[in-house]
């Protein structure tokens, strides 16, 4: 469940500098995924960690957790002039950090799908699902109220 209703702020500071990663809607992401189904002009990606993935994963995306993204990129996964989309749960934290990596290995065109992988789904993008999506959202929904008050 920490997987779920982990949050935190869609800004990175990066070598003291506030900078902000392309976001992208979820709904405008699914359009791209099915468009470039053919072209492979962009690569979808679920940076969550693998026990992360059990209960909700995106089809069409490459399951690489943001600490392995890394040596992902050295060996031709994918290439610096595909677009990137990266998702984690919510598009957050593990996003940021996987958008900064890719960005020092020269990578130019990455975004965030706003919402990640939870967005995805309720958008109507493909998903392999254990749990019900309304579920997950009510569970994200209450935590985030009790953390507001």
């Amino acid at each position: 469940m920490q997987c779920l209703l982990s949050r935190s702020c869609s800004r990175a500071k990066v070598q003291g500098s506030q900078r902000n990663f392309q976001t992208v809607q979820a709904r405008d992401a699914i359009k791209v995924q099915a468009s470039s189904a053919s072209t492979g002009g962009s690569v979808f990606i679920d940076v969550r960690h693998p026990s992360c993935t059990k209960e909700m994963s995106p089809l069409g995306f490459h399951q690489i957790p943001h600490y392995a993204l890394k040596n992902a990129v050295g060996k031709g996964t994918f290439s610096r002039d595909q677009t990137v989309y990266l998702a984690d749960t919510w598009g957050l934290s593990s996003c940021e950090e996987a958008a900064r990596l890719l960005e020092q290995k020269g990578f130019t065109k990455v975004n965030i799908i706003s919402g990640g992988v939870v967005s995805w789904g309720s958008s109507g993008g493909p998903i392999t699902s254990s749990s019900n999506l309304a579920e997950i959202e009510k569970r994200y929904n209450s935590k985030l109220a009790a953390s507001e008050h």
